[in-house]
């Protein structure tokens, strides 16, 4: 029988790693088992955790806390990922509190963690990928109305610039490298009081997931000297007839077309606040998206069985999604279904811990 063979690093809001392995039969629709392998210290909070796509021994992993810390790990999956072990390289300060998200850059040489409750984008020097040196910090609060707190959630490398959503004084920031390090450039501007929490981006069009309204957005990326940007595409993300003072959109994932989905597709996730809950759970919504036009189309309103969904994360294969509840329903993997993967079913789950708010795929082993 083929079957396929995945090991995921998870973080939470606890002292943790956690390490997973599903296994699939890849039969469409086949029930696969998700089991927790292994945990690891991760210090305080390690609430996301990143992979180096380029050295992908290495981990990063925020604690997000006040006075929050920026740390990487070295992974050794020499013995296989029965005996895969994880061992720190640096445990940095960041110089704020809660950073939320961690990455690098693709050549490697800058880790970047915005923070926050710090208003800030700290960043550090990572020559070797894994060593975090050189720690300097872009305010934000500088660069906005007094009456605005800046709350920067993510950072994503866009054609060599630095995009930085920030929820708080919405907009998504634009950073350019120089020989001393990183300057703001200019910024994308959003709708007021939308809160702008995660983006993704495919060729100009950059699609963003806003937290405080419950909406998706499309904008063509303007040049650098301009911040007003029209909004093609603007689409509610909860089911239709929701209350939305019940919910705060959380992530959104683009998987481009292959050879087993016909055409490019765009995932967001919907979160009931804390207190609130249905029978169906909070809903993974899949869209239609046109890079080209920079349109979006709803196709299915998944429902996932989970409270609070605040994570997901595709695999390397574009065909599972992992995705877990910080409230009720612990881990699930769903798996892409039908001509164009925009449906949704059930496959793995497990429930032994609770508060996972990240995840990453490692490649397989050969």
């Amino acid at each position: 029988m083929v079957q396929a063979n995945f090991t995921l690093i998870a973080g939470n809001f606890a002292t943790i790693l956690a390490q997973y392995a599903f296994t699939s039969s890849l039969t469409p629709g086949a029930r696969g088992s998700l089991s927790l392998t292994k945990t690891f210290p991760g210090g305080i909070n390690p609430s996301w955790v990143g992979l180096n796509r380029n050295n992908n021994s290495v981990l990063c992993a925020t604690q997000e806390v006040f006075e929050g810390g920026a740390v990487t790990f070295v992974m050794d999956r020499s013995q296989g990922d029965d005996d895969l072990t994880l061992q720190v390289i640096s445990n940095q300060s960041v110089q704020g509190n809660g950073p939320p998200f961690c990455d690098f850059t693709d050549d490697n040489s800058i880790a970047l963690f915005p923070v926050f409750g710090g208003e800030q984008l700290t960043f550090f020097d990572s020559l070797d990928g894994a060593t975090l040196t050189d720690r300097q910090i872009i305010p934000f609060n500088t660069s906005i109305a007094s009456t605005q707190v800046s709350k920067p959630h993510q950072a994503v490398e866009v054609n060599g610039q630095i995009f930085v959503p920030d929820l708080g004084a919405d907009k998504v920031w634009r950073l350019n490298r120089t020989e001393d390090g990183l300057v703001i450039a200019g910024a994308i501007d959003q709708k007021s009081g939308s809160g702008p929490r995660h983006i993704v981006v495919a060729d100009d069009c950059l699609v963003t997931i806003h937290e405080l309204d419950n909406t998706i957005t499309t904008q063509r990326i303007p040049p650098n000297d301009q911040e007003d940007a029209s909004v093609i595409t603007s689409l509610t993300t909860p089911p239709e007839g929701s209350d939305l003072s019940q919910f705060a959109a959380a992530e959104v994932k683009f998987i481009p077309k292959n050879d087993q989905f016909a055409r490019d597709i765009i995932f967001a996730s919907n979160r009931q606040l804390p207190g609130n809950s249905s029978a169906q759970g909070d809903t993974i919504v899949s869209y239609a998206f046109d890079s080209q036009a920079c349109t979006l189309k709803q196709l299915v309103q998944n429902p996932t069985g989970l409270t609070n969904l605040r994570t997901m994360e595709v695999d390397p294969t574009g065909r599972f999604i992992i995705t877990a509840a910080f409230a009720e329903g612990g881990v699930k993997v769903f798996e892409r279904t039908g001509c164009n993967g925009a449906k949704l079913v059930e496959v793995a789950s497990n429930t032994e811990l609770t508060n996972a708010t990240s995840f990453v795929w490692l490649p397989q082993l050969d």
